[in-house]
């Protein structure tokens, strides 16, 4: 069943479901999710390839992510989406064998880079707040060492 999905993957060509037994269609499921996450996997690779390379700057592209909507015919959403995907692809070999595998879907590895996403947020954010907070413990630190200066009108009151 695989090897005729993929047939008609490589020719282009709609197969006649109407012929599938209810086992066939499952098969026939399960074997475009296998298919879909070695693409990912495979996308994952040549878009870490472009950036490496910059082939988005070359370009004139703004990022990555607007090269890969202008080239590809996807949304700029999508395409952000597809460049963060392929970052957790990238850098976590499991999830890439899992993707290879069909063990997992590309709108978990999406979850994946989502929740990353928010928690780099957060961190910058409390990062950004713990600076502050010690830039201004600095200068309250050097404003109670400095000795007050005197003024001519505090001379003249202290005789």
């Amino acid at each position: 069943m695989f090897t005729t999905v993929v047939d008609h993957i490589s020719a282009r060509t709609l197969p006649s479901v109407d012929a599938y037994s209810d086992d066939d269609v499952l098969a026939a499921m399960r074997a475009l999710s296998v298919v879909a996450g070695r693409l990912e996997v495979i996308r994952a690779e040549l878009l870490v390839a472009a950036a490496d390379r910059e082939m988005w700057r070359r370009e004139g592209a703004r990022s990555l992510a607007a090269w890969l909507a202008q080239h590809c015919a996807i949304s700029a959403r999508d395409a952000r989406r597809a460049v963060d995907t392929a970052r957790i692809i990238h850098q976590t070999r499991d999830i890439a064998a899992a993707l290879m595998r069909g063990e997992i879907a590309t709108a978990h590895v999406e979850t994946i880079a989502a929740y990353n996403a928010e928690v780099a947020i957060r961190q910058a954010a409390q990062d950004a707040e713990e600076a502050a907070t010690a830039e201004v413990a600095d200068e309250t630190a050097a404003l109670a060492e400095t000795p007050p200066t005197t003024t001519r009108s505090s001379r003249r009151r202290r005789r």
